[in-house]
């Protein structure tokens, strides 16, 4: 975008969201919004949250889920993050455009919100893989059992981009090892998308579970199977993992 978004007020900002013509503008503007964190900025995103266009609420939702996320700061921390959660909270239990519930249940996750998890749990089963992803973000991080078991139930979900992510969350994100995750994890050992195979491997791996071993032998190798063979390598001592680690 030639437009200096950096000099621009948060008026036109809004404005430049509003008319932006592809994904990449919408956001880049969007990411600028969220670096002006001040009460003109909470206060037009919180109208837009109420407005009858689908666009502007995905808008408001959009701005509100991140609105202080700048210089490594997380908008968590951030000092609108109660009053943005309560707006979100509220597009979550009374709207039902699917983009909708998607931006607000991605916001709430920025915010590491407890108050949505119950909310958001509900909606795992939704029609709309959106929203179904948009629910994955927002329990990702969450160690709460409510979250844990939502995420298990959705890292078997039909679209294998709802399984990737909910895969990766159980694995990665969270640090709680149990049979649950375990088996959770080890079914998509098979699974037919790579990606959501690799997650598998990789929290398997994290947990030192041999049930990954040969998956990740046989897994085109990247970064993420490098490491988790190291770890695996470093948990389980089998001689396979050791000479894959050898430099050639």
């Amino acid at each position: 975008m030639a437009l200096d978004l950096a000099h621009s007020t948060v008026d036109e900002l809004y404005a430049l969201a509003r008319a932006a013509e592809d994904e990449e503008a919408y956001w880049a503007v969007v990411s600028e919004l969220h670096t002006r964190v001040n009460d003109h900025t909470f206060r037009i995103a919180d109208v837009l949250c109420d407005s009858f266009a689908v666009g502007e609420r995905c808008l408001g939702a959009d701005v509100l889920g991140q609105l202080g996320a700048a210089d490594g700061q997380s908008p968590a921390e951030g000092p609108f993050a109660s009053a943005s959660g309560r707006v979100l909270l509220r597009l979550l239990e009374e709207d039902d455009e699917p983009a909708v519930l998607s931006s607000a249940a991605i916001g709430l996750g920025h915010l590491r919100d407890d108050r949505a998890i119950d909310r958001l749990t509900a909606l795992a089963s939704h029609a709309s893989p959106e929203v179904r992803r948009g629910v994955v973000h927002g329990l990702m991080g969450h160690d709460d059992d409510r979250a844990v078991h939502a995420l298990v139930l959705l890292s078997d979900d039909e679209d294998p981009s709802v399984r990737d992510w909910a895969t990766f969350s159980l694995g990665v994100q969270i640090d709680r090892d149990t049979p649950e995750i375990r088996e959770a994890l080890a079914e998509r050992l098979a699974d037919p998308d790579a990606n959501t195979r690799d997650e598998g491997i990789r929290g398997l791996a994290l947990r030192g579970d041999p049930r990954a071993i040969e998956p990740a032998l046989a897994a085109e190798p990247t970064a993420e199977i490098d490491e988790a063979i190291a770890t695996l390598a470093e948990a389980t001592g089998d001689p396979r993992l050791l000479e894959r680690l050898e430099p050639r």
